[in-house]
């Protein structure tokens, strides 16, 4: 009854004890589709583990949040705004939000460091706009921060960006990118 309650009030792998996440360990983990697999390689700045699926052999990078049953991960490094610099890939999915594999690739998005961001299109000329840090009040329901605010992207929208790790075949940095009006989102890879 007492690790009932100390997992209740903590909700994490501390409260159950858990072995922590290292090369060779077995895990269970989504990207098996919940069955055996083993950890390959570690990233510990950015909170990954390469982990190969026993029953077919593919491998695939797989987020801290996605071992709290199986393992004792570490978490990705805080990050800056800084962060977020740089050419990203974007990727639309289906449903318009962040889970998923089928869709389609949008177009690249480049942030730089003097507070300017450049968005191409597929028809016309891209879109040069403006980017500034988000406040913690400002960040849309089931994001984290820090994040930063595209202002007046593309259809005239805002865009909130932020780290949303989501594993991956390869160890790139991800992001996703919401339109703060709707539901749109852009998953988003470092380029």
């Amino acid at each position: 009854m007492a690790a009932v309650a100390a997992w209740l009030v903590m909700g994490t792998a501390a409260a159950w004890a858990l072995p922590p996440c290292r090369v060779g360990a077995p895990v269970t983990v989504l990207a098996c589709t919940n069955r055996p697999g083993h950890i390959m390689q570690t990233d510990a700045a950015r909170g990954r583990y390469l982990v190969r699926c026993d029953a077919d052999g593919d491998t695939s990078w797989v987020p801290a949040s996605s071992m709290q049953f199986t393992c004792a991960a570490q978490a990705a490094a805080p990050i800056s705004i800084r962060w977020f610099l740089g050419r990203w890939s974007t990727f639309i999915t289906a449903s318009g939000g962040h889970s998923g594999t089928s869709g389609a690739l949008g177009r690249p998005v480049t942030i730089r460091p003097d507070g300017t961001y450049i968005w191409e299109q597929a028809q016309g000329r891209p879109i040069v706009g403006r980017w500034r840090a988000m406040q913690p009040n400002e960040l849309r329901y089931n994001s984290t921060g820090p994040a930063i605010l595209l202002m007046r992207g593309e259809n005239g929208a805002n865009w909130q960006l932020w780290r949303y790790d989501i594993g991956g075949a390869d160890n790139r940095d991800r992001a996703a990118l919401d339109r703060v009006d709707i539901g749109i989102s852009y998953q988003l890879t470092r380029m």
